[in-house]
């Protein structure tokens, strides 16, 4: 007989941890999404436009600052201050709208294929055969269903508008900084490299916790929906001390492995505002000293602030993204592991069907192993059962009675031999 189900599906789980790796994750995840391509691709289109309109902003700010300063000593030319204003309204306000509609197409894409992925999970449980069943609990699948989409669908919501507009912006802030000022633009991309090299150090060492994360937690889900669903047999067999410790050991497990994920990736975020506090500093100083020896003029300083805070603050959403990502690749391991098993075999050929079932049983030298298991449960067996007959099996715990009538009701299929009822084999049914 098979070992009951905590145990195995505890086993299940720490034997696959490492059966797909992110980047093949993460492919499957893109392929499955081609449906929606438009809707992402949209919605990149309208972040990377937002922030052109955010980039060109800092210039007009500088020209904004110059024009202030000329005219303190005699007179503001307020007509021109007026137009300049005009103008930093309208690009703000343009890439407030463009941030507007792609929130809204990148949302209604990773809905979709939330509820997609949702839908051919529900299908492919249809499609496993029951032994499948017996290696995995109910928590584990129904934990896939649940977290591992809504994980899903949460990075990729916030991870492809993030990455798309950072990307964006960092490119964008680069260029106009070197065309602005060579020497300040130099200084601050020095002082943020050092950051995104310890935030990819991060992002490596944080990945493997994100997914022992999700695989403990679905063993804890099916922990928890077995111990409830059994409640009256643990009680029966007095096992409320081994479920309970069982219960803590996933539980402790858990709380490492989501510490460890939650302080690697949170160390980014206080990384960036450093380095960016950092920028700030070394801007000042050397925009001073050029201002001193009359290089640049203090609307240049005014608007490489501003440039500098728009160059961290995508590496700060890159680190953001990163973590939404490892975490997304996490749960599309699992989920695909899930729709990748192997489906029960196409029976369209077979056309034999009992119209009226006797029950004439025959067992003619039935082997049966499980897929995990070198020894037979059992072997050479050869029984017949008389229609109306009552049959009575017995034997010690794990001697096969249960996967006798398993094999029976077909929910495995034998290794060697053949069963029949009212002389139609199983197989041809």
């Amino acid at each position: 007989m098979r070992p009951n189900n905590f145990s195995n599906s505890n086993n299940h789980v720490n034997a696959d941890e490492t059966k797909v790796n992110k980047k093949t994750s993460l492919i499957k995840l893109f392929k499955f999404c081609k449906p929606y391509y438009a809707l992402i691709i949209i919605s990149m289109i309208c972040a990377v436009l937002a922030s052109v309109f955010t980039i060109i902003g800092p210039d007009k700010i500088s020209e904004l600052t110059d024009t202030i300063s000329s005219g303190l000593g005699s007179t503001i030319n307020l007509e021109a201050v007026g137009k300049i204003c005009f103008i930093i309204l309208a690009l703000y306000l343009t890439s407030f709208l463009l941030n507007v509609i792609q929130s809204q197409f990148i949302t209604t894409a990773t809905q979709k294929v939330s509820q997609k992925l949702r839908n051919t999970l529900f299908c492919k449980i249809d499609t496993l055969p029951v032994s499948y069943y017996y290696k995995v609990s109910t928590g584990d699948v129904l934990s896939r269903i649940t977290n591992d989409v809504d994980q899903i669908s949460e990075g990729m919501q916030r991870s492809i508008s993030q990455v798309t507009q950072a990307v964006a912006l960092l490119i964008g802030s680069v260029i106009m900084m070197f065309v602005t000022n060579w020497i300040l633009a130099i200084s601050a991309i020095l002082s943020a490299i050092v950051g995104f090299v310890l935030t990819i150090l991060i992002m490596k060492s944080s990945q493997k916790y994100f997914v022992r994360k999700q695989k403990t937690l679905g063993s804890l889900n099916g922990h928890i929906e077995e111990a409830y669903t059994g409640h009256s047999m643990i009680k029966s067999f007095n096992a409320q001390k081994s479920t309970s410790s069982e219960f803590d050991k996933l539980n402790l497990k858990l709380y490492e492995n989501n510490w460890k994920s939650q302080f690697l990736s949170g160390l980014m975020m206080p990384i960036m505002m450093f380095i960016g506090n950092f920028g700030y500093l070394t801007v000042c100083i050397i925009g001073a000293m050029l201002v001193m020896n009359g290089s640049i003029s203090f609307g240049v300083i005014v608007a490489f602030m501003i440039y500098v805070r728009l160059f961290t603050q995508p590496l700060s959403q890159i680190a953001q993204a990163g973590t939404l990502i490892q975490m997304a690749a996490a749960s599309s391991q699992r989920v695909f592991e899930f729709l990748e098993e192997e489906d029960m075999s196409n029976e369209d050929n077979k056309t034999a069907h009992l119209s009226t079932v006797k029950g004439h049983i025959e067992f003619e030298n039935v082997k049966f192993k499980y897929e995990d298991s070198k020894n037979y449960v059992i072997k050479n067996f050869n029984e017949t059962i008389l229609p109306g007959q009552k049959i009575a099996i017995v034997g010690p715990t794990g001697s096969g009675k249960t996967t006798l009538v398993n094999l029976l009701m077909r929910f495995y299929e034998i290794n060697e031999g053949n069963i029949k009822i009212d002389g139609t084999p199983l197989s041809d049914l």
